[in-house]
């Protein structure tokens, strides 16, 4: 495995053993690591004219909405629950 998954093992056990309210910054890590990533591994693919390239562009593309959306999610859980915390 090279460095860059290796990377991403991190990143996924970093989201892991993320608390609650830390869940939203784990979330946004994970993404910019996956838009790196894949900025990087697109570039790779033109450079070799891969074949099938357009579908693995659209694996990606859906692996970055979907982690856009639980990020989406959690971070409006998150001002709900903020919003319903009794004042200090």
């Amino acid at each position: 495995m090279d460095h860059t998954h290796r990377e991403f093992v991190c990143e996924a056990q970093s989201l892991q053993r993320s608390s609650d309210a830390k869940l939203v910054d784990a979330l946004q890590a994970m993404r910019n690591h996956c838009a790196s990533h894949f900025a990087r591994q697109d570039g790779s693919m033109s450079e070799t004219d891969m074949p099938g390239r357009d579908y693995h562009a659209d694996e990606r593309a859906a692996v970055m909405q979907s982690v856009d959306e639980v990020r989406q999610c959690c971070a409006r859980a998150r001002a709900s629950l903020t919003s319903l915390s009794p004042a200090r």
